[in-house]
C-alpha cells in the first residue's frame, strides 16, 4: 500500500502541467497498471475516427509501466518515422508516422516479466473510399498532389509513340499506390514514399492525360491534367535519334557552320593563310560531331534506361550480347539506338 501511494503521489508530480481532467485519467491509468501489474499504452491526444488507406498517420502513445523497469518497445514493420521518449521510469512516449493499410504495424513491448503485442489497428480504423470511385482514379489517398516538371518526346524512330515523364508529390499520403488506367506502359520509381519519378508511353495523338486522386482533408476525388507538349530535348528525352540526318535542326551546327563561314571569308578578303587555321578547325569539330552512327556491342545484362539519371526506368535488358549503333555520349551514359529505339545505358556496359 506504501508503494503504490508513493508510486501516485510520484505521478502527480509528474503531471503536474496537465489539465485537472486529462491528469485525472492519467492518475487512474496508472493506478491501473499498478494494480493489474500490466502495461497499459493509451493515446496522448484524441484519434480520428478512422483513415483511409494510403493516408498518412501520426500515431501518438503514452505507455505506462507498472514498475520503473527498463521496456524494450519495437514497432513492427518498421513505420516511415518512429520517436521513442523516456521522460519518467514509468512512462514511455512513442511518435510514429506511417500510412494506413488493411495490415496495420504491431507494437511489441518486452519487459522483464512479460512481453506483450498490440495491434495497432486498436487505435487505427480503416474507412473503404466512398463510392462512386471515378474511373480514371490513380489510386493515390493524399491531401495534395503535385506534379512538376512533365517533358513529353517522341519514344521511337516512326513517331508512332510518345514517351511522357513527370515528377509526383505528395502531402498527407503514399504515392506508392499510383497507376493510371488504359497507358501502354508505365513505371513508377519512388524516390521516398511521397516522392517519384513516372514515365508513361502513349499514343503519338495524345494531347493529355487526365486522373483523379482522394483527398481525405476536403473529402472528395479532386482531378488533375497533366498537359503532353512535345519538345526537342537532346540530353534528357529520347528526340534526336539520328542527328546526321536533322543535322541543321540542331542551333549549336548552325553556329559552327556560320564561324566556319565567316572564317574562310576573312581568310578569302585579308589574304592571310594562316586564318585558314581557325575556320578548318572548326569545321573539323562540326564534322566530327555529326559523323554516322558507330556501333558497339552491348553486354548481356545490361540496363537500358529512359533517361541518362540513376533513378530512370529500365526498359530492356539483352540476354546475349548485341550490336547497337551510337548516338551520343553524356556524362557516364551513351545514347543507343536498338531494334528501332532509343535508349541510355551506362559506359561501362558497352564493350
Amino acid at each position: 500500500m506504501l508503494k503504490f501511494e508513493a508510486l501516485f503521489q510520484r505521478a502527480v508530480l509528474m503531471e503536474t502541467g496537465f489539465k485537472k481532467g486529462v491528469k485525472l485519467i492519467l492518475l487512474l491509468t496508472f493506478s491501473l497498471s499498478c494494480l493489474t501489474g500490466k502495461v497499459i499504452v493509451t493515446p496522448k491526444r484524441e484519434l480520428k475516427p478512422y483513415y483511409y488507406e494510403g493516408e498518412e498517420v501520426n500515431l501518438s502513445l503514452k505507455i505506462i509501466s507498472p514498475s520503473p523497469s527498463l521496456l524494450h518497445i519495437g514497432v513492427k514493420p518498421t513505420p516511415e518515422q518512429v520517436l521513442l521518449v523516456h521522460p519518467t521510469d514509468f512512462i514511455y512516449e512513442l511518435n510514429l508516422t506511417f500510412f494506413a493499410s488493411k495490415k496495420l504495424p504491431i507494437m511489441e513491448i518486452d519487459g522483464i516479466n512479460n512481453f506483450t503485442k498490440i495491434p495497432l489497428n486498436r487505435f487505427i480504423k480503416i474507412q473503404p473510399l466512398p463510392t462512386p470511385i471515378p474511373a480514371n482514379f490513380a489510386g493515390v489517398v493524399a491531401n495534395r498532389v503535385e506534379v512538376m516538371d512533365p517533358e513529353a518526346s517522341y519514344f521511337d524512330q516512326n513517331r508512332t509513340r510518345i514517351i511522357l515523364s513527370f515528377n509526383l508529390k505528395s502531402e498527407g499520403g503514399t504515392i506508392s499506390r499510383f497507376k493510371l488506367k488504359g497507358i501502354l506502359e508505365e513505371n513508377l520509381t519512388p524516390i521516398t514514399s511521397k516522392e517519384g519519378k513516372y514515365y508513361a508511353i502513349l499514343p503519338i495523338n495524345t494531347e493529355k492525360i487526365n486522373f483523379y486522386y482522394f483527398s481525405p482533408e476536403k473529402e472528395g476525388y479532386l482531378p488533375v491534367t497533366v498537359p503532353v507538349n512535345l519538345k526537342i530535348d537532346e540530353v534528357a528525352t529520347q528526340t534526336d535519334i539520328k542527328p546526321e540526318t536533322n543535322f541543321l535542326a540542331n542551333p549549336i551546327n548552325i553556329i559552327l557552320l556560320g564561324v566556319a563561314l565567316i572564317g574562310f571569308i576573312a581568310v578569302l578578303v585579308y589574304q592571310r593563310w594562316w586564318l585558314f587555321i581557325f575556320p578548318a578547325g572548326v569545321l573539323g569539330y562540326f564534322f566530327y560531331i555529326n559523323i554516322p552512327y558507330q556501333e558497339e556491342i552491348l553486354k548481356a545484362g545490361a540496363q537500358v534506361q529512359i533517361l541518362p539519371t540513376p533513378h530512370s526506368t529500365t526498359f530492356f535488358i539483352p540476354s546475349t550480347p548485341m550490336r547497337v549503333k551510337i548516338l551520343k555520349h553524356y556524362r557516364n551514359y551513351t545514347k543507343i539506338y536498338f531494334n528501332n529505339q532509343v535508349g541510355w545505358v551506362k559506359n561501362g556496359q558497352l564493350q
